[in-house]
């Protein structure tokens, strides 16, 4: 495994990849690596959209025998990115991404593990919602109920590469 890789980054694709190998699903060992998908000897950079969790055959068959394409490669990560940021968080992801401050507000809930990765940060909370004591009418608790949010360079780019449908996919 690339020893340049953070290892929060590490945590962040095996939570993804359920951890088990995101092609053939093999879990037993847990011998598993992280790759890149497009190399970094052709300009592939080690973030979170260009990497994907294999078993050691798996890797071995990309680098070795080619029986793995790059296209089957991206077609995985495609549906694990959809599948991590879940459907309210791709909607949002995308919302911002077509806003030209690239802003979007919406519950924290939906979005509140995208930004702990670091693809939206807290802009504003825009609507509360606030308990009082019924004897004193003292604020008691505070929930935010809508908030701004703001989407990061490196959320644009996951967005850009694999939230968005292009012409060329089949």
């Amino acid at each position: 495994m690339p020893q340049n890789i953070p290892d929060s980054l590490k945590l962040v694709l095996y939570d993804e990849a359920g951890y088990r190998c995101a092609y053939c699903g093999h879990r037993e060992g847990l011998d598993l690596t992280i790759h890149h998908i497009e190399p970094q000897e052709e300009g592939g950079s080690t973030e979170y959209g260009n990497l994907i969790v294999l078993c050691h055959n798996c890797h071995h068959r990309v680098h070795n025998t080619s029986s793995i394409k790059s296209k089957d490669l991206r077609r995985i990560k495609r549906y694990l990115v959809h599948r991590f940021f879940t459907q309210p968080g791709v909607n949002a992801a995308i919302l911002a991404f077509k806003h030209p401050a690239r802003m979007v507000v919406v519950a924290p809930y939906i979005i509140q593990h995208l930004v702990a990765l670091g693809f939206f940060e807290h802009e504003e909370d825009v609507e509360t919602l606030n308990w009082a004591d019924e004897t004193t009418q003292e604020k008691t608790a505070e929930t935010t109920l809508l908030a701004a949010y703001w989407l990061t360079d490196e959320g644009a780019a996951v967005v850009e590469q694999w939230l968005l449908r292009s012409d060329d996919e089949t």
